[in-house]
């Protein structure tokens, strides 16, 4: 029999992993898992609020004041994490403060990425003197801190969740319009936008439809990453008064109440401290997976 030699045979391809990009991704980042779980904790237990609250988070009770978590010599079974200064039941509240930070970091964040977006898109495409007038409007929102620039917001139109979103929106844009404007003037001169110009199309469809398709990724990371300033920005705001106003929960607000307890009831102040870190920081590794996941240069396999 005739051998045939190895040098000549074909060479046999493996085939590629059947998991999607993001899935092969996730599996190389574990820490991006670990996030990924966090925010999908956090969010479940938002939307899902009453079903896992094991009492009534606004009822009081002046003879269950001040116990301490479960685990504790003179904890109680019933209270998990222990009760406050009037009696509530402190995961509870946790449990539905969550809604709360939620709704203010994905909505402020929505309208921060509507503002900044359309800002950018417009200054890095058209350029000029509008390039030169939105820029200078940038430069001078990013000279003012963005936490004193929220107080003074929140002082001129007055504490409240809706004012609290509006505030935190419009004062969370400058960063999007930085960055969309930058990666606007690199795609903008690209073979295919020029072609598109070539053939006619007006400015704002290839804004909408050429420019702003290939900026996404960049816009999906900023935003994931902006939701957990968002939910600090809300938290700080909450506990100087100035945010969401009881009788409204928030961990913010429950930091703010705890923080007179910290000698004797050390437990009012911790787990509102502890959901607000482990919340930003579960969305602060989600975002970097996500940075992995979608930019090419990062992806391998």
């Amino acid at each position: 029999m005739k051998t045939v030699p190895a040098a000549s045979l074909p060479e046999i391809q493996r085939p590629r992993s059947a998991r999607p990009a993001w899935l092969r991704s996730l599996m190389r980042n574990s820490v991006g898992g670990v996030g990924l779980v966090i925010v999908a904790i956090v969010l479940i237990t938002a939307l899902a609020g009453p079903l896992f609250a094991p009492h009534d988070p606004a009822k009081l009770n002046v003879k269950t004041r001040y116990i301490p978590p479960a685990w504790s010599a003179e904890g109680d079974s019933r209270y998990l994490l222990g009760t406050d200064q009037l009696g509530r039941d402190v995961l509870s509240r946790l449990i539905y403060g969550a809604r709360v930070s939620v709704i203010v970091g994905l909505l402020g964040v929505s309208i921060s990425v509507l503002v900044g977006v359309t800002i950018g898109l417009t200054s890095g495409y058209i350029g000029g003197r509008v390039d030169n007038l939105l820029s200078r409007l940038v430069d001078t929102f990013m000279a003012i801190p963005f936490i004193i620039l929220a107080l003074a917001a929140v002082g001129f139109l007055g504490p409240g969740l809706f004012n609290l979103i509006i505030v935190l929106g419009l004062t969370g844009w400058v960063t999007f319009a930085r960055v969309v404007r930058g990666e606007v003037l690199a795609v903008k001169s690209m073979e295919y936008i020029t072609a598109a110009r070539t053939i006619g199309q007006s400015s704002w469809r290839i804004m909408l439809f050429h420019v702003l398709p290939n900026v996404t990724a960049s816009i999906i990371v900023l935003a994931t990453l902006q939701i957990a300033t968002v939910i600090i920005a809300e938290s700080s705001l909450s506990f100087l008064g100035m945010g969401v106003q009881p009788p409204t929960i928030t961990w913010g607000v429950m930091l703010s109440e705890g923080r007179n307890h910290l000698a004797t009831s050390w437990w009012l102040a911790t787990f509102p401290g502890v959901a607000i870190s482990l919340t930003a920081l579960g969305i602060i590794l989600m975002g970097d997976w996500l940075r992995d996941a979608l930019d090419p240069r990062l992806r391998q396999g």
